[in-house]
């Protein structure tokens, strides 16, 4: 795939090479439709009180509980918190919300919930917002995805 961007940037400088170009990009759009589906997963940290707070924002996802707020709950400075959040999930304190709010939004949607319910639910000022997120994360919006 590299290789293919590689090759695609040189031909962007030619002009004259355009069926040589919409090859590329057709190979490089077949490349990448083989390339596995990332699942989403939700690792619960091991340390309790990180494990606790992540149950307590799993059951209130409209709650914008910050990074600051949240290490202070949990007796930690900001940067301990972020490291040691890292460290037991592998990802982010945002990167995680989001990821817990695409999970039940992914539930509510395939009961036939509305969109803007589910936005509103799962923390979203609106229905764009979250439609923003929503295809960033699974490549199609909301409307389209069941």
């Amino acid at each position: 795939m590299r290789e293919l961007i590689l090759k695609l940037a040189e031909l962007a400088e030619k002009p004259q090479s355009r069926e040589q170009a919409d090859a590329v990009v057709r190979l490089l759009l077949m490349e990448l439709s083989f390339q596995p589906a990332q699942p989403l997963n939700l690792p619960i940290p091991k340390h309790s009180g990180l494990a606790q707070m992540c149950e307590q924002v799993r059951t209130n996802l409209a709650e914008n509980l910050s990074i600051e707020d949240a290490a202070t709950r949990l007796h930690m400075s900001r940067a301990t918190f972020m490291r040691t959040f890292r460290r037991e999930t592998g990802m982010s304190f945002g990167q995680w919300r989001q990821q817990a709010r695409m999970l039940d939004a992914l539930t509510m949607l395939a009961e036939g919930r509305s969109v803007l319910d589910v936005a509103l639910e799962c923390g979203y000022n609106s229905p764009s917002a979250f439609s923003a997120v929503f295809r960033r994360s699974l490549g199609c919006p909301p409307s389209t995805y069941f």
